[in-house]
């Protein structure tokens, strides 16, 4: 009510009226021509010719020249209108040129009176009045093919600023331009620093009399497609910047003089109040801090009027206490009276919601920021705390405080100042499923907020009220889980002295277990609140993705068995902890109980572009994490295999025995009797008749590997193991190259078991075989594990938990480059193992001496 009566009050002053003049005699006429343009990159039916910006900063103006082209009837609908936003306050309006080019002829639309001027407020939903105006033409009789010809100026820089100008301009968009022309004119007198970013090329450098000109002519065609999560602070479009400001101390010392701390007149109502509260809490220094930000953030609401030089100066203090309502700026210089008349120190602090990387590579600016805040200093601290926040609790020490990046603490020789991570921001989230008869379940939802979590939703609650809150929640559960109704209300316990706020839900569920394409029973582990907050990207993506920060979330399902029937014994875990992120998986059995503990954190505000594909690859892993399914059996009980107890499967083990019986016999009764060829005849023969050298340690390994492999083929989740098997096959898509690959495996093993313990028998035993058996079983095993690998990848094994076999044949590769070369090429190995099979020596012995 109180926004739509200021509203009115303005809107009855007279209305600002507009004129027109020829152009600017200190024009810089355009040197290039346009560019062609592809209609096939430009949407909403037309595009830019030419759009000329052009500075004079001694004459406090701003020209601005367009030629729109109207391609197709489309373009018609879309640009047949010309709109100017300024602020009558300091500036004023001049009309240079309007007409239309139609067919080489030139139709004039400049006539005043078809002007509407109306206030703008295009931050009303955001509670500012900015008191603005806006002259709007529609334009007509248009026609496809024209041209629209629009030039104007603005007059009048804002005195807020204290005679120094600053800016930012782009100079490329999301659509091309046929040429962009910016330029600037300062007088000599006039000290100005300008710097380009994303690929901008620097301006041409120009002097005339007693100015100098800054020149960007160019054209434009880029044209790239739409991203989402993009960081705020990511520019992929090349701009330029400006700014009479050289240093952030200027920045800083500026704000302290637009927006000094005025002390508070004995006969204030401030200063009254301020007594009460001081007497209030006895002189408490904390609780005094405490009371006064309770009282600004909740008790003075947000609202801007932000006309003229109160875009950037604060309302008096007094005038903001008595009306109830003031901006960033109004409520944080409003604090900081209050508190530094107990003696308090503060210093205001200049903010950017927006974008909170990058302001160290850009210049001095107070465009740079768009929010105001208060830094309180404490006995051991320095406290941040934004005014504009409401329902906050807790110590006032324990606030939390937005990330806002890097923020301009303003006092003297102030810079830039990173804002660490918020520690208290934490959502603990519990849903206990408790499964019924004939696939039904109770569901009850614990959700304990923390810190900045529990402000935001304590405002949530107050906002949109409980009813709202109940409706919203069934809403979002009916839709995660089958028909899900609440079963009573939310029960919420706010505990304001900590900042923690719980929320109890209850709900019932006709169908919660499902039935897949193979007709097995299964039931949902959902976590939809931690799988919405990573961002869904495309392939190929180049660009940083934007990270909800901070985010520090956990959440835990459990699934209760019917009739308290006990799960069987189960074990995962799964975790992803990079650079940006942390993501982990825990899943176990406690009784009768499957619990999924999940948990999401956010280190940073972005993902970098180096790191994305990784990302990428992790999210392959993103429904199994978050959207899982887990199986029952045909009566409806979680029955989870029992892996951590080793259970022999018979069939399997009679297998296993039947290839190591095989193996033997080929070794005893074929291999064995080999005469090996010299593998190297120039190499000369010295015998040894011990065991030494290299060759120790690669026996260590090799007894040390074999013992390994025996534990892990005799262990859970091993090709013997019943429990296992059983799994695997209970699987849905268990096909041939699964049963291939189980085959093979168990196949491999037994070989390779049994082969490796005659060759450490043979091993000390020097027998001449040795050197060539080593180096096959070597190729034997590099050659096995490429299969194992090929099957894995048909079965669409997901690469991360491909790693352990990568390793295996890195490991394969390295031993047989290395050791394979040592036992075919050394000396020592050569004359050391020498004996021959012992059998045939003496049968060829008894030949000749008959």
């Amino acid at each position: 009510m109180v926004l739509w009566l200021c509203h009115f009050i303005i809107l009855a002053k007279p209305l600002p009226t507009l004129s027109k003049s020829q152009k600017p005699t200190w024009l810089r006429e355009t040197t290039r021509t346009p560019q062609k343009i592809n209609t096939d990159d430009i949407s909403m039916g037309y595009y830019f010719e030419l759009i000329e910006s052009q500075y004079h900063l001694g004459l406090e103006t701003y020209y601005n020249k367009t030629i729109k082209v109207l391609f197709d009837d489309n373009g018609i609908e879309n640009a047949g209108q010309e709109f100017v936003t300024f602020d009558p306050v300091y500036q004023k309006l001049v009309i240079h040129e309007f007409y239309i080019l139609r067919e080489g002829k030139q139709l004039d639309r400049l006539n005043l009176s078809k002007f509407n001027i109306h206030a703008t407020e295009n931050d009303l939903s955001r509670s500012i009045y900015n008191g603005q105006f806006t002259a709007h033409n529609v334009i007509d009789d248009l026609r496809k093919g024209d041209k629209i010809v629009f030039a104007y100026s603005i007059i009048g820089f804002n005195p807020v600023f204290e005679g120094k100008f600053a800016n930012s301009y782009y100079l490329e968009s999301a659509e091309p331009v046929g040429l962009v022309h910016l330029n600037y004119v300062v007088p000599d007198a006039r000290n100005i620093l300008f710097k380009t970013h994303a690929g901008a090329k620097a301006g041409k450098k120009e002097k005339l009399a007693g100015h100098t000109q800054y020149t960007w002519e160019e054209n434009t065609s880029v044209s790239s497609e739409y991203e989402e999560w993009l960081p705020s602070w990511f520019q992929k479009f090349a701009w330029v910047e400006c700014s009479e400001f050289s240093t952030w101390r200027q920045v800083s010392e500026w704000a302290m003089r637009v927006n000094p701390i005025p002390d508070l007149s004995e006969t204030s109502s401030i200063k009254k109040f301020t007594n009460n509260l001081w007497n209030e809490v006895s002189g408490n220094k904390y609780k005094f801090i405490e009371h006064c930000v309770n009282f600004v953030q909740n008790e003075i609401r947000y609202m801007g009027i932000e006309m003229g030089q109160h875009s950037h100066r604060a309302h008096l203090p007094d005038k903001v206490f008595n009306q109830r309502y003031g901006d960033c700026k109004d409520k944080s210089v409003l604090l900081a009276a209050m508190l530094e008349d107990k003696g308090i120190e503060t210093s205001i602090v200049l903010a950017n919601t927006n974008q909170y990387k990058g302001l160290d590579d850009q210049l001095p600016s107070p465009f740079s920021f768009n929010h105001m805040v208060l830094m309180i200093k404490l006995d051991h601290e320095l406290k941040m705390i934004d005014p504009t926040i409401t329902n906050q609790s807790g110590p006032i020490e324990f606030r939390y405080f937005p990330y806002y990046g890097e923020v301009l603490l303003c006092e003297q020789g102030s810079k830039l100042t990173a804002v660490d991570k918020p520690s208290m921001n934490k959502v603990f989230e519990e849903n206990i499923l408790q499964l019924g008869s004939e696939g039904s379940a109770t569901l009850i939802v614990k959700t304990r907020f923390e810190g900045g979590e529990a402000d935001q939703m304590r405002t949530t609650i107050k906002e949109i009220g409980k009813n709202q809150l109940y409706k919203d929640y069934e809403s979002f559960y009916s839709k995660l889980y089958n028909h899900a109704v609440r079963k009573d209300n939310l029960l919420v316990e706010d505990d304001q002295l900590n900042n923690v706020l719980k929320i109890q839900e209850f709900y019932t569920i006709k169908k919660v277990v499902h039935t897949d394409e193979q007709g097995k029973l299964m039931v949902p582990a959902f976590s939809k609140t931690l799988a919405d907050l990573l961002p869904e990207i495309k392939e190929g993506r180049l660009s940083p993705v934007a990270l909800t920060y901070p985010t520090d979330r956990s959440h835990i399902i459990k699934i209760v068995n019917k009739n308290n029937q006990v799960i069987g014994n189960y074990e995962s875990a799964q975790s992803f902890n990079r650079k940006a992120y942390r993501i982990a998986q825990n899943v176990f059995n406690s009784k009768d109980t499957l619990v999924v503990q999940l948990a999401l954190e956010f280190h940073q505000p972005y993902i970098h572009s180096e790191d994305i594909k990784e990302y990428l690859g992790d999210m392959t892993e993103k429904n199994n994490l978050f959207f899982y399914y887990y199986f029952l059996d045909a009566n409806g009980f979680i029955n989870i295999q029992d892996f951590t107890n080793f259970k022999l499967h018979y069939l399997s083990f009679g297998y296993f025995l039947l290839i190591v019986g095989l193996t033997c016999m080929l070794w005893i009764f074929k291999l064995q009797k080999l005469r090996p060829k010299s593998i190297d005849g120039s190499l000369a023969l010295t015998q040894y008749s011990e065991i030494g050298g290299w060759m120790i340690l690669y026996m260590i390994g090799l007894v040390a590997g074999t013992l390994l492999t025996a534990a892990e083929l005799f262990g859970s989740e091993s090709v013997l193991d019943a429990n296992f098997i059983d799994y695997v096959y209970s699987e849905p898509n268990t096909g041939f190259v699964l049963k291939f690959f189980l085959f093979f495996t168990l196949t491999y093993f037994s070989i390779s078991i049994t082969s490796t313990i005659f060759i450490i028998y043979f091993f000390f035993k020097r027998r001449d075989i040795v050197p060539p058996a080593i180096i096959l079983n070597m190729i034997f095993n590099l050659v096995a594990y490429l299969i194992m690998l090929v099957s894995l990848q048909h079965l669409k094994i997901e690469s991360h938990n491909l790693q352990e076999v990568y390793v295996d044949i890195m490991k394969s590769l390295f031993a047989f480059i290395v050791w394979g070369t040592y036992f075919y090429q050394s000396k020592r190995v050569r004359g050391t193992f020498t004996v021959p099979y012992q059998y045939e020596i003496k049968k060829d012995e008894f030949t000749e001496k008959n």
